[in-house]
C-alpha cells in the first residue's frame, strides 16, 4: 500500500524509505494488535458465536490500523507537497514528517 501511495504521488521508491515508514509506527500498532488479538482468540474458544465476533475483532483492527496508516501517510505527503511548491519532499522530509503526523 505504502509503496503504491509513494509511486502515485512520483516519489522514487526508496527501500530505506519505505522501511522506516513501517518501523517507525509498528510499536505503537503491536500493542494494538496484540490486545485485540488476544480478546478475539479468547472469544473463538466460545463455540460458534465465538469464532464470528472474535474474527470480526482481529480484522476490524487490522482494518483500523492500515486505513490509518494509509490516511496519515498520505496526509503527510499532501502537506509536504504544498510546502515544497509541488516539489517532491525528501525521503528525510517524509519520514519526519509522517511520524509527526501519524502520532496525532
Amino acid at each position: 500500500m505504502i509503496a503504491g501511495i509513494t509511486a502515485t504521488f512520483g516519489i522514487p521508491l526508496n527501500e530505506g524509505l519505505l522501511s522506516s515508514l513501517v518501523g517507525s509506527v509498528v510499536g505503537g500498532s503491536v500493542a494494538t494488535v496484540s490486545g485485540r488479538g488476544i480478546v478475539g482468540g479468547l472469544l473463538k474458544l466460545i463455540p460458534g458465536v465465538g469464532s464470528v465476533v472474535g474474527g470480526a475483532i482481529a480484522g476490524g483492527a487490522a482494518t483500523a490500523i492500515t486505513t490509518g496508516f494509509g490516511e496519515a501517510y498520505i496526509a503527510t505527503l499532501e502537506r509536504l507537497f504544498m510546502r515544497n511548491n509541488g516539489e517532491p519532499p525528501t525521503p528525510d522530509e517524509v519520514l519526519k514528517a509522517f511520524k509527526q503526523q501519524f502520532s496525532k
